[in-house]
C-alpha cells in the first residue's frame, strides 16, 4: 500500500497518463492517419504528466501543446464555451450523440435576452424598472459593455 503522498501522486498521475493514451488508442479509429496529438488545458502544466503521456504514445504519434498551433492551453475552456455559444446562437447542433448516449443531434444551451428586449405583456412600464422588488432599487442594470445576450442582476436575488 502507498503511504507516501509523493508515491500516491506519482501512481495517480501514471494511471491518468496510461488511461488517456489507452482511451485514444481504443477509440480513435483513424489513429494510423494521425501524426500529432495536441494537448491543452491545465494538465499541460504538469511536466511529469506530459512526460508520461509522451512515453505511452504509440510510435510515430507526436504529443505537442496547443500553443504550437496558436491556441494557449490556458484558454481551452473559454474557447470551448465560446464555440458552444456560437453554435447555439447560429442554430448549429453542438452535441455528440455517441458521447452522451442520445439518439440524435441537438442544439444545446439557452439564449436569454436582456430585460430591455423582453416582451412583457401585462407589466406596466413603471414596474419594468423594479423587477427585483426592492424599494428604491433600479432592479435591472446592464453591465453596459456586454452584448445584448449577456446580462447581470446587480444586488437582486430572484
Amino acid at each position: 500500500m502507498l503511504r507516501n503522498p509523493a508515491d500516491l501522486l506519482a501512481a495517480t498521475t501514471e494511471f491518468a497518463a496510461y488511461s488517456i493514451v489507452r482511451s485514444i488508442t481504443d477509440n480513435v479509429k483513424t489513429l494510423s492517419e494521425i501524426s500529432t496529438i495536441m494537448a491543452s488545458g491545465g494538465g499541460t502544466r504538469n511536466v511529469y504528466l506530459m512526460e508520461r503521456l509522451a512515453a505511452y504514445m504509440p510510435k510515430g504519434l507526436r504529443l505537442t501543446m496547443s500553443e504550437e498551433f496558436g491556441i494557449p492551453a490556458a484558454f481551452k475552456e473559454a474557447i470551448k464555451f465560446a464555440t458552444l455559444a456560437h453554435a447555439t446562437i447560429n442554430g448549429l447542433a453542438n452535441n455528440i450523440p455517441a458521447a452522451s448516449g442520445t439518439t440524435r443531434f441537438g442544439i444545446l444551451g439557452k439564449l436569454v435576452q436582456p430585460l430591455r428586449l423582453a416582451k412583457l405583456q401585462g407589466v406596466s412600464s413603471r414596474r419594468r424598472g423594479r423587477l427585483c422588488g426592492r424599494r428604491g432599487h433600479k432592479g435591472w442594470q446592464s453591465q453596459g459593455n456586454l452584448p445584448n445576450v449577456l446580462f447581470a442582476f446587480q444586488g437582486c436575488s430572484l
